[in-house]
């Protein structure tokens, strides 16, 4: 017996693969008029209807077959490829995208705007306004090495790195017993046992891993779009597409990147007229660039704009009564991520409500990163986004607090310090360092988060750095580096902004994780009161 929900599924999956593959040469086709390109679009119409024919969208069907006639012209020569057909053949992605997403396949009729972009069809190909263009040569694509795969839900990885980390806390119970014991036999098991499940690890971590690619294609049809709606031109060049990242991190990059990309075209970008008085290109472009860093991925969206107009956004600031020099706005591009700050005169659908870098932040921030911005006047901005290539695993560095054991991401600590209570000038939350010759503000934990300290003579001061700022924690007591699986808390807990996750330590103790970049906020913010 068929699965007709499966079957159903299997269908949407390879239709949204098809789609954004023909939306693909739609957008290359929109910059090189190649018939290679309408071939590719061709076969993915194709094979689009004959999916659509085995789960029984005959809505689909014939709308899919409507583009193909679309295709068909050109390559069989009834009709010349003309510039103006990258925009219909959007227009087909989008019309065909929308039928394919419908949720059940039931009504085989079609809607108003199908009828219409059919319409549209049929008068393209009875037109023949169109130029014809000496068509550019395709270039015979490489021979594919023989790859087999297997799709797999994201669901199911995630049980998969689940059951990895309960063996990994299983692993630090038996560590602990075979130690306690001596036994060489025992010890020369555990450490086999250890390696091969830091194989183990690894493999799983890798399975996670994918390219960026992917996610930045999809960023082509936006600057297009949103450039149009202002009256701008631009381009997207992708760089460091293959850089591979946890799944997981894909999907929290996708709003940032947008609102990203949204404010290079609308805050950066100049209108065509203007960039020719500048000596520039009518064409903007904005780049999309990858690149490891040590553990941390690096991601930057970079526009040839004119600029951040500073001095409009500090008058901005000020009318609103926030300043520069403390907090978290030390310099006046860092009034770029005030919230409700826009340097807009009025509000439009792109932009105005100053919420956008805002939202950035703290959505990057809520992922271990940071995020900084670079302005050169006329040449652009360049903002860079820097996260932990995965978000489900971390080293992680335990500290004590009472009888409660607490983990900082081992990337944010930079140094321990012993606690001298005479050098230090202390107020009822924290106090002032000095280290090397320079003040650092440090905050007592156990204050911070309402937990009891330990009555010790002995304290540290654990030193984290995150996004260039540096401050103290105040803790009972050291417990040193441990590998870490995030697990997300409950709504319970979401308002509690100084709390990353939770973790099972060996002893099968549940410790929190900390999040390092408010934490260091709620430090500075202290400090300046």
């Amino acid at each position: 017996m068929i699965d007709q929900e499966a079957l159903e599924r299997a269908f949407r999956e390879e239709a949204e693969e098809l789609l954004r593959e023909m939306e693909r040469c739609a957008l290359d086709l929109d910059l090189r008029l190649d018939p290679g390109l309408v071939q590719e679009m061709f076969r993915c119409a194709h094979t689009l209807k004959g999916s659509a024919s085995c789960v029984g969208h005959e809505r689909l069907m014939a709308l899919a077959h409507e583009v193909e006639a679309l295709f068909e012209a050109v390559t069989t020569h009834k009709r010349a490829l003309g510039r103006d057909l990258a925009p219909l053949a959007l227009l087909a992605v989008d019309a065909l995208g929308r039928c394919a997403r419908m949720p059940n396949f039931d009504d085989p009729a079609p809607s108003a705007e199908e009828r219409a972009f059919v319409a549209r069809i049929t008068a393209w190909l009875t037109s023949t306004e169109a130029v014809e263009v000496e068509p550019a040569l395709a270039e015979a694509p490489e021979a594919a090495a023989s790859k087999r795969s297997l799709r797999v839900d994201v669901a199911r990885l995630d049980a998969l790195l689940n059951l990895v980390g309960e063996v990994a806390i299983a692993q630090g119970r038996v560590a602990s017993t075979v130690s306690a014991t001596q036994d060489e036999a025992a010890l020369s098991s555990l450490q086999d046992f250890q390696g091969l499940f830091l194989t183990l690890q690894e493999t799983v971590m890798r399975l996670r891993l994918v390219p960026l690619d992917p996610l930045f294609d999809r960023y082509r049809r936006a600057t297009r779009d949103i450039a149009e709606q202002a009256g701008k031109r631009a381009e997207l060049v992708i760089e460091g597409g293959d850089v591979e990242v946890d799944v997981t991190l894909v999907e929290a990059l996708r709003d940032p990147l947008t609102h990203m990309v949204r404010n290079a075209i609308d805050h950066g970008i100049e209108f065509p007229a203007q960039r020719n008085a500048a000596g520039k290109s009518p064409v903007g472009r904005v780049t999309l660039r990858a690149r490891y860093d040590g553990n941390f991925v690096v991601v930057e969206v970079s526009d040839d704009g004119s600029g951040m107009d500073v001095k409009k956004l500090v008058e901005k600031a000020k009318a609103l009564g926030i300043s520069t020099g403390d907090g978290p706005f030390r310099t006046a591009q860092d009034l770029a991520f005030a919230p409700g700050l826009s340097t807009s005169s009025e509000v439009t659908r792109l932009s105005g409500r100053g919420i956008g870098m805002d939202v950035v932040r703290r959505a990057i921030e809520g992922l271990r990163g940071s995020v900084s911005l670079d302005s050169r006047p006329g040449k652009g901005v360049t903002v860079a986004i820097r996260v932990p290539l995965t978000v489900a695993v971390i080293q992680g560095f335990a500290v004590d607090v009472g009888a409660e054991v607490y983990i900082l991401p081992l990337d944010s600590v930079r140094e321990c310090l012993d606690f001298d209570a005479d050098a230090t000038v202390q107020s009822d939350v924290g106090g002032v360092i000095e280290l090397r010759g320079r003040p650092l503000p440090f905050v007592t934990l156990s204050r911070q988060l309402g937990a009891c300290a330990r009555t010790s003579s002995r304290r540290s001061i654990v030193v984290l750095e995150h996004a260039g700022e540096r401050a103290g924690l105040q803790v009972d007591g050291l417990l040193g580096e441990i590998q870490t699986v995030i697990k997300p808390l409950g709504p319970l807990f979401q308002q509690l902004d100084e709390i990353a996750g939770a973790a099972i330590l060996p002893d099968g103790r549940v410790s929190l994780v900390l999040d390092v970049a408010n934490l260091l906020r709620r430090t500075q913010a202290c400090c300046h009161q």
